[in-house]
Order: C-alpha cells, then structure tokens, then sequence
C-alpha cells in the first residue's frame, strides 16, 4: 500500500488512514497510521482535531498535548520531568516545545533544589556565550528538562546568587535571582514564579541595598522564614555586612549581628549552607573557606545563628579538614 494507507488483511484493500493520519508506504496495519499533523492528537489509527482555539505538535497523543496560542502555563512539573518532551504542560508562545537537550557544559551557574526530588539550574557560562537558560534536573530519573519561561527573564549573566523559597499566601515555589556579572557586576533582583514559569523582571527594591560596586563572587546567600512572621528572606553575607530580603515585599535590611570571639575574615568565594539546630531549632547559615581580608584561601568555618544574630567562629572542628580553596561548592543534609 502507497504511503498514507494500510493494508486490510481480511478486504485485501489498502485503506486510507483516517482523518489526518499518515503512515509510511508498505504499512501493514491501522496502528500504522499516525498523527504527524498540528493540531491534531491520537494513537492506533485514531487522530482528532483539537478543539479551536488549540493546536499540537506533530505527534501529539492525547488532548492533554493541545495547547493554546499565547500561554505559558505548567499544570504540573511531574507531567514534564522524567520525558523527553515538553508538550502542553509547558506550552504557548515563547515556550520551548519538543526534545528538551541537556544544557551545555558551564560553570558559574546556579544549581538548587526546587522540591519533589528536583533541581534548577539557571545561566551560567559555558564555552561560547553566558547564559540566561532555565533547566530543571528530575532527581530520581536523571532527565533534564528544558524549562521554557515568560516574562521578562534576567540578562544572561553568571556567578549570580539563586535562592528557592515557598510564597506563604500562594504556597507556590519561587526562585529568586540577585546580582551576578553579564558583563559588569550586578544588584538587580529577579524572581521566577515555578508552577506558572513566569519571570518578574527587575523588581524595584527598598532599604539598605548592597553597594553596586559589589562584585560578582564576593557574596553568598540562604533562603529563611522568620518562624513568628512566616515572613521568607533571602539572607546574604558579602565583604562585612549580613543583610536581609524580604521577600514579599522586597525590602532590604541589615541584620546587626554580634560575635562570640572573631567576626568572619571571609570575604569572597566562601560557600554559605543553612541549617535548623535538632535541639533548639533555631536556623543557622554556615560559611566555609573562600579568600579572607588577610589575603590567602582559608578553610576556616564561621557560623551565623539566625535567632540570636551571632557568630561563632572560627570554628573548632575534627578530622582532617580539606585544604583552603575558593569558588567551590557545598549542601547541607540530613
């Protein structure tokens, strides 16, 4: 049978695919025939249109894979990640639709855990361009999955600072972007809603700003909620200061803090972790190594204690401890 037919065994025919079916020439059977066409969906000999407005993807399977001109809505990141396809969860214009690849090799980007066994990577530099790219990493089946946003996205830029936090009022993760360098240091602020994929733009911040002479690299940062307030802020130590975000309403605070013994002498590429204390559970946010204001890579731990607003440090620790660095990486678990 030419191609768009199959071969009737019990008519000895070749018949037509239906509707907007196609299949290859010398098809044997109905599930031969498949839906190659846009906007229609189906399976096994059957294709349908969707429904007007909506269009698909040449391939589309069920109706769920229509999708409708000018949105960008994600009904669930577990209908993405663990595919190879992005199809009507993550759909509309400027959404990326089809095989999602994984993103170029890079470094100074930004890596975090987004829940349900899942991680964002954003920007970065890879070997040609830096970038300003959504992934997401599905833990458990390995699958990188291009996520594709609206709205008006930072510029491409790496070694910025990326907290996940959940809003209160929408109980939606967010993940929010400060600073980095696209070619010269930045203290901007950005923030990308997940379930909608839908970028903030620059946010208009008040109160105690960083400096904008801040380079790239010289801070770090943890998300925290306030337990009175259930206020989320995004807290970050950079040169001398610890200052606070609010995220809800965006305003910029500078936590005045005490010490125990000595105030951190780290003052660019430390790491920062966060942590609840399994007795008091008062969170705490843990520096370790990075370049010190007496000019050498230090393998020195300073701890904040978020509640009373106190550093312990240098810490004494055990074992045999890795040797001064900076520009690394670290994670908190449990």
């Amino acid at each position: 049978c030419p191609a768009n037919y199959y071969a009737d065994v019990s008519t000895s025919t070749c018949v037509h695919c239906e509707g907007a079916g196609t299949s290859a020439a010398g098809s044997t059977a109905i599930t031969d025939c498949l839906c190659n066409s846009p906007g229609y969906y189906g399976s096994f000999g059957s294709c349908t249109a969707c429904t007007a407005p909506k269009t698909s993807e040449p391939g589309a399977l069920t109706s769920t894979d229509c999708w409708s001109a000018g949105q960008c809505d994600i009904t669930s990141l577990g209908s993405v990640t663990g595919t190879s396809k992005v199809t009507a969860a993550w759909s509309g214009s400027g959404c990326l639709r089809g095989d999602s690849a994984a993103p170029t090799a890079r470094k100074d980007a930004s890596l975090i855990g987004i829940g349900d066994g899942m991680a964002l990577l954003f920007g970065g530099q890879d070997p040609t361009k830096t970038n300003n790219d959504v992934h997401v990493l599905d833990l458990k089946s390995r699958v990188w999955v291009r996520m594709p946003t609206t709205g008006v996205p930072p510029t491409a830029r790496s070694k910025q600072i990326a907290v996940s936090w959940i809003d209160p009022a929408s109980t939606a993760t967010k993940v929010t972007i400060f600073g980095g360098d696209d070619g010269a240091a930045k203290v901007d602020v950005h923030t990308l809603d997940i379930k909608s994929a839908v970028w903030s733009g620059v946010i208009a911040t008040t109160g105690a700003t960083p400096p904008s002479d801040m380079k790239a690299g010289q801070y770090v940062a943890i998300s925290y909620v306030e337990p009175i307030a259930n206020v989320p802020y995004l807290v970050l130590w950079g040169g001398t200061k610890v200052r606070m975000l609010n995220l809800l309403n965006y305003t910029w605070s500078i936590m005045e803090t005490k010490f125990t013994f000595l105030p951190p002498s780290i003052i660019e590429g430390q790491t920062a972790v966060s942590w609840v204390h399994p007795v008091t559970n008062e969170a705490h946010m843990t520096l370790f190594a990075g370049y010190t204001n007496r000019n050498f890579e230090t393998r020195e731990v300073f701890t904040l204690n978020l509640a009373t607003q106190t550093w312990s440090g240098p810490m004494s620790t055990s074992g045999t401890p890795p040797l001064g660095r900076m520009e690394h990486s670290a994670i908190s678990w449990i």
